[in-house]
């Protein structure tokens, strides 16, 4: 059984994909139940694309913005 330690140890994108995949699955799983169509990799990938356009950034992005210039 994996200690948290270990999976903490992997951390940024791979983390986050890896939750993002754990929420699918689940996802999938209730809709399985509701008799309704999986979801796939790619609408969950194009859902978060959709969001991430929308969202403001937070003010210490606008700060690596700046000193990146």
């Amino acid at each position: 059984m994996p200690q948290r330690d270990d999976i903490m140890a992997s951390f940024g994108p791979i983390l986050l994909e890896s939750v993002a995949l754990v929420v699918l699955d689940q996802i999938n799983l209730i809709r399985q139940e509701l008799s309704l169509p999986q979801r796939t990799k790619q609408q969950l990938l194009d859902e978060i694309s959709n969001h991430l356009s929308t969202l403001p950034q937070y003010d210490w992005m606008l700060e690596q913005d700046r000193d990146f210039l």
